[in-house]
């Protein structure tokens, strides 16, 4: 957990023991390989943006977390939709009603973003995506804003929990009224890499881009 790791945070090199890890270049079996790159200093850096969310409510102070994907805004265990009601840089951006609401770093959003349907976006794109999950109305789609943003969402929902996972960390349920701020962190990650591997042929090798058979 990148986020948890504050000021203390070092480089990363990711080597893939399960099945998709856009983060990793190698696999398991490839370790070796990696190690000697290591060692001889053969390994290049990405600089990765990560979030500052901060949870602030009338009643308690301020709760500031860091995330390294996303932070997601869900409905628990209820099987009804939410609402969510966001503004960027202080202006209204719209009411979501759906089953929850990621906003995602261009790391993220080959996570849990990808899956609900948002774009792909390159580590140095300079921009942050906000993605629905099945929202209720059709016309609600992912928007792509710059990362110098402030995304504020606050939790509209009355009748029904919402919770905030940053990072897949333990959900913190939000009380009515309470607000989120995201927005760019200072801190950044830097991911260590293969010399020969670059963000795009790792999107080829995990989605099987291997062009038409047609």
């Amino acid at each position: 957990m990148a986020g948890q790791l504050g000021d203390a945070i070092k480089p990363i090199f990711g080597i893939n023991v399960g099945s998709l890890g856009f983060l990793t270049c190698v696999n398991s079996s490839a370790y070796r390989e990696a190690v000697e790159s290591i060692a001889r200093n053969r390994i290049t850096f990405s600089r990765r943006t990560l979030l500052d969310v901060t949870i602030r409510g009338a009643d308690k102070p301020a709760a500031r977390s860091l995330a390294l994907n996303d932070a997601v805004f869900g409905r628990g265990e209820e099987s009804r939709l939410i609402r969510l009601s966001a503004r960027l840089d202080g202006e209204p951006l719209t009411e979501f009603n759906a089953d929850g609401l990621i906003v995602a770093t261009p790391t993220g959003s080959t996570a849990y973003s990808l899956s609900a349907g948002g774009p792909i976006l390159a580590p140095e794109s300079g921009v942050l995506v906000i993605t629905p999950i099945c929202p209720h109305v059709l016309t609600n789609r992912s928007i792509i804003v710059a990362e110098s943003s402030l995304i504020e969402i606050e939790a509209t929902e009355r009748d029904y929990p919402v919770f905030l996972s940053v990072d897949g960390r333990e959900s913190v349920r939000l009380k009515t009224g309470m607000v989120v701020a995201i927005r760019k962190s200072k801190t950044t990650l830097q991911l260590a890499a293969l010399p020969d591997m670059s963000f795009f042929s790792v999107v080829r090798r995990k989605l099987k881009w291997s062009g038409s058979n047609v």
